[in-house]
């Protein structure tokens, strides 16, 4: 159980990479980038013009794509921040106030989604007979409870974490 558990967590590693990279790489190539937008804005402002050479190298989009995907990473992973905001001029969000946000927000349906889990799994004859021998609480738990509620609540987290983000980001 111990190789399965440390193997399963291992396995976080590369998938957050690939996220991540995916992540980054579908922002930095979708059409209109963040230069066209700054561009239009000020054109039809009527404000005069942007020096777009110069803006690219002031936001580091000069640099090569591997260079700005590391920056990107060690932002988050070093100081906590998703970026600032180059569209609305906005400090970014920290990453610990996104999490405390998402863990408060999608906590209260998924509690209640935990307590009828854990009350299906109490009716069960496995977990009836594990307490008939006397297996002790933290076992049954681990070896019972915890794994017939994580699907549920796998599933309660990825319908609520849309809606989540959205109401954070208001």
């Amino acid at each position: 159980m111990r190789a399965y558990v440390i193997r399963r967590v291992l396995l976080v590693i590369p998938t957050l990479f690939i996220v991540t990279l995916l992540v980054f790489l579908s922002v930095r190539f979708i059409p209109g980038d963040i230069i066209d937008v700054m561009t239009a804005r000020v054109t039809f402002s009527g404000s005069g013009s942007i020096d777009e050479e110069a803006l690219k190298k002031r936001l580091g989009l000069d640099k090569p794509v591997h260079v700005q995907y590391a920056k990107w990473i060690g932002d988050i992973v070093l100081r906590g921040t998703l970026g600032h905001s180059l569209y609305s001029g906005s400090s970014g969000r920290g990453v610990v106030q996104i999490i405390v946000v998402l863990g408060v927000a999608g906590g209260i349906p998924a509690s209640r989604v935990v307590r009828g889990a854990v009350i299906g799994v109490k009716e069960n004859a496995y977990f009836q007979a594990a307490q008939a021998i006397g297996a002790r609480t933290l076992r049954t738990l681990v070896r019972h409870v915890l794994p017939n509620i994580a699907a549920p609540l796998i599933v309660v987290f990825s319908i609520n974490v849309g809606s989540v983000i959205i109401a954070e980001a208001r």
